[in-house]
């Protein structure tokens, strides 16, 4: 079984994959996924992109952008949790 962190980098790998080069950088990715490793936040992340996931399957649903550095994450914006164009910042 993978460990919370194996789990997050391989979904935010993934979810690079479906962005342009230029709006999703792989050496940020690997520096926010320090930052998280070391402060032990990988199973809020997985849970914040379950939790976003769940919500957006919902018509009614409204979610918002975020708060703080969360919306101009490289890591939220490949899980979907932010849908901020990091190109545009």
């Amino acid at each position: 079984m993978k460990t919370a962190i194996e789990q997050l980098r391989q979904l935010v790998m993934e979810g690079k994959e479906t962005f342009p080069n230029r709006e999703v950088r792989t050496f940020t990715l690997l520096q926010e996924l320090t930052f998280i490793e070391k402060r032990k936040q990988a199973d809020y992340f997985l849970a914040m992109h379950k939790y976003v996931k769940e919500l957006k399957s919902m018509p009614d649903a409204l979610i918002g952008p975020g708060r703080r550095w969360m919306t101009a994450s490289h890591v939220c914006q490949t899980l979907g949790i932010t849908n901020i164009c990091l190109g545009a910042i």
